[in-house]
C-alpha cells in the first residue's frame, strides 16, 4: 500500500477507546469493510490492514477477528488462522456443535466412541448401538425413543 492509499485507509477508520476496535466507517458488504486499492478492485479492509501492518497472509489461511467485530481493522484484533479454526471460534451453530465434547446423553465424542459419518458429522457410537438395540427388540420402545428425541430437539431450539 503506498502513502496515498494508507492516508485514504486511515481516514476511513474510527477508533473505539473502549473496545480498542478500529471500526471501518466506509463502505461495508455483509458487515465487512471494503477498500479500493486499484482502480476497479475492492479488497476486504481487514485483510488490507493485516497485510500492511503484520505482513502477508499465508496461503490457505483466513483472517479471524479476535474481537468478533467484522467491521474492525485493528491489526492487534486480527489473526491468520485456518478456516476450521475460524469456524470453531465463531458464534454460529456449526461452531457451537464443534465445541461439544459429549453427546446429548452424556457420552464422550472421543476415542472409540466417536464415529464421523460420510457427511462429516460426529456420531456417538454408544447412542447408535442403543438405538439399534431398541429398534430391533421393541418397535413401541423405538417409537417412544423418537418421540422423546423430537421433544428434546424442540426444547433445545426454543
Amino acid at each position: 500500500m503506498n502513502e496515498n492509499q494508507l492516508r485514504r485507509f486511515i481516514l476511513k477508520i474510527k477508533k473505539d477507546s473502549e473496545t480498542k476496535c478500529w471500526n471501518w466507517t466506509a463502505y461495508k458488504y455483509k458487515g465487512y469493510g471494503r477498500f479500493k486499492i486499484k482502480n476497479h478492485f475492492s479488497s476486504l479492509a481487514h485483510r488490507v490492514s493485516h497485510e500492511h501492518f503484520k505482513g502477508s497472509i499465508p496461503e490457505g489461511l483466513t483472517i479471524d477477528h479476535l474481537c468478533r467485530n467484522t467491521a474492525c481493522v485493528n491489526p492487534d484484533h486480527l489473526e491468520a488462522v485456518t478456516i476450521g479454526e475460524n469456524t470453531k471460534r465463531g458464534d454460529t451453530i456449526p461452531a457451537a456443535h464443534m465445541k461439544k465434547t459429549h453427546c446429548p446423553k452424556g457420552h464422550p465424542y472421543s476415542g472409540e466412541n466417536l464415529y464421523v459419518n460420510p457427511k462429516g458429522s460426529r456420531v456417538c457410537r454408544q447412542c447408535k448401538r442403543d438405538k439399534e438395540v431398541i429398534r430391533r427388540s421393541d418397535k413401541e420402545a423405538y417409537a417412544r425413543y423418537f418421540r422423546e428425541y423430537r421433544k428434546r430437539k424442540k426444547l433445545e431450539s426454543s
